[in-house]
């Protein structure tokens, strides 16, 4: 298990599994390791505001998912 500090710099467990685990869905794309599978693709496609965009949304989804303070 890894050590995360917060936002509040206080300790959060984080479990590397518990990421990969959450049912999160962008644009028609399922899971966490697809999604930056698609971002790598939109960056590779040169299409860097395109990836900032889907970057800031998975950040916002990991947020409403407690992963991220």
């Amino acid at each position: 298990m890894r050590k995360e500090i917060d936002n509040n710099n206080k300790e959060v467990d984080m479990k590397t599994t518990d990421i990969k685990d959450l049912d999160i869905n962008l644009n028609g794309i399922q899971g966490v390791d697809a999604i930056l599978d698609m971002i790598k693709d939109t960056i590779d496609n040169g299409d860097t505001e395109d990836a900032k965009m889907w970057i800031t949304d998975l950040q916002d989804e990991l947020y409403d998912n407690g992963v991220r303070g």
